[in-house]
């Protein structure tokens, strides 16, 4: 199969269509201008900000998600989150079985290697060409905090992804473990600098890398969102509220997916 998601315009929201012609929505609002050094700062701050989960914290909200911990091999991200965010929706739960649904679906449908560049909003596309499970699309330009956290007060599953240079994502996983050398969190994006020309350690640390995650909770008090991932933390991750502010978006192009199941 090589059909292409076709792309249209509709009252100044945009919408994709998979091959079956189920829409996927995309809200994509312009974004208000702001200084780009300053925003880059004050992201830097936020990620400063992102530590280990504490289960016993009592303004945890978590929606019904497993708390299994799992660790990404040579599978892409966005195959991980997009498999996390439907299991539980699926006949059989079996992370395994179903993370290797969603590759040969995705192999069937774009005809391509699965270590090329890998796009989270087309992974999620061939969930409903497999499953009886809808997918909803937001990207950036819309305010997505309060819609989010409906989103999982109303038990949909959601993966994001979201762009960060690469030195912003050591801080990231440092925080996340609290333990881990930055010698060992460099080696996280070795599979990235394959074929890649050579460059010095400034501009290695400037360039963005796109990651794949899921959003299991939230914590209002700590103004925070409670994420899952993938590079052997043991524990779930707080990621502030305001990583997805609109003036950030700029910068990490975010894309949110949130999975439910098809009403009968």
């Amino acid at each position: 199969m090589n059909t292409e998601y076709l792309l249209q315009q509709d009252n100044g929201v945009k919408k994709t269509l998979d091959p079956n012609n189920q829409t996927i929505k995309i809200l994509n609002n312009t974004i208000k201008n702001a200084n780009a050094e300053d925003i880059k700062k004050e992201l830097s701050t936020l990620i400063e900000k992102v530590e280990p989960y504490n289960p016993k914290d009592p303004d945890n909200f978590l929606n019904d998600t497993s708390t299994k911990k799992r660790k990404q091999g040579n599978d892409q991200c966005a195959f991980f989150s997009v498999t996390e965010s439907i299991d539980q929706f699926t006949p059989n739960p079996n992370f395994k079985i179903n993370l290797g649904i969603v590759i040969e679906e995705y192999k069937n449908y774009k005809e391509a290697d699965i270590y090329g560049c890998i796009t989270l909003s087309v992974v999620a596309g061939v969930v409903p060409l497999k499953f009886d499970i809808d997918v909803d699309l937001v990207v950036k330009g819309e305010p997505v905090i309060q819609m989010v956290i409906t989103a999982l007060e109303e038990n949909k599953k959601i993966s994001f992804a979201m762009e960060l240079p690469k030195k912003l994502w050591v801080t990231f996983e440092k925080k996340a473990k609290g333990e881990m050398g930055l010698e060992k969190v460099w080696n996280t994006f070795k599979e990235y600098a394959k074929g890649k020309k050579t460059k010095s350690d400034k501009e290695s640390s400037e360039e963005t890398i796109r990651h794949a995650m899921n959003i299991v909770g939230y914590n209002k008090k700590k103004e925070c969102f409670i994420i899952k991932n993938f590079w052997g933390e043991d524990k779930f991750i707080y990621l502030p509220f305001k990583i997805f502010d609109l003036e950030f978006s700029e910068v990490t192009d975010p894309t949110f997916c949130f999975f439910y199941e098809k009403k009968k």
